[in-house]
């Protein structure tokens, strides 16, 4: 079976939701138990990959990590393992990931939502500063300001002529270089 970069972060999304659910459910109950089982195969899985291809990375994982490291049933060894992990993903980032990304283009979102938990989880001020500066940047560039029509990191204009326009600001919006690799068309997205 041929792995990429793209099934590694697919396969940690999985793994996001398995974590999340697990810490759901009554850990006795067999659901649970179900549960963790499924999360720990895709966990083995993941962590298989993750150092094995050391250009592997993805913001699903950190925050599964971070997950895990949080959960009720964390067995003293699984936590040693899981820092071991979670460090993994922090030197990850800031090794590899972040050298490439062009922060005056690209929102960083993706890597703020799973690094950011996990800066937590794993009590890192070096990772959390990261994070700090990261949605900063993000809030600068991406979100339109009040009386503006597009963030700064954007094309100019951008929401001009938008009905209710006003009731676009504070929204974030992404350059045409993020959609681009995202291979994405120019929508506007509610969440």
């Amino acid at each position: 079976v041929k792995f990429s970069v793209l099934a590694f972060h697919e396969l940690s999304v999985v793994w996001e939701a398995l974590a999340y659910l697990t810490a759901q459910f009554k850990p006795a109950s067999a659901l649970a138990s179900r549960a963790k089982l499924s999360r720990d195969i895709v966990e083995k899985y993941a962590r298989q990959q993750f150092f094995k291809h050391t250009n592997y990375w993805s913001y699903s994982g950190a925050a599964a990590v971070a997950l895990r490291l949080n959960a009720p049933d964390l067995q003293k060894g699984e936590s040693n393992n899981l820092r071991k992990f979670g460090n993994k993903y922090m030197s990850g980032f800031s090794d590899r990931v972040a050298p490439g990304i062009n922060f005056t283009q690209l929102c960083t979102c993706g890597p703020v939502s799973g690094l950011a938990p996990l800066a937590t989880a794993l009590q890192s001020t070096k990772l959390a500063s990261m994070v700090i500066d990261m949605i900063l940047k993000d809030i600068e560039l991406f979100q339109v300001p009040a009386g503006g029509t597009s963030g700064k990191g954007t094309e100019q204009g951008l929401l001009d002529g938008a009905p209710d326009v006003l009731q676009m600001h504070g929204a974030f919006v992404r350059s045409s270089e993020q959609l681009a690799l995202e291979k994405r068309a120019r929508t506007v997205r509610i969440d």
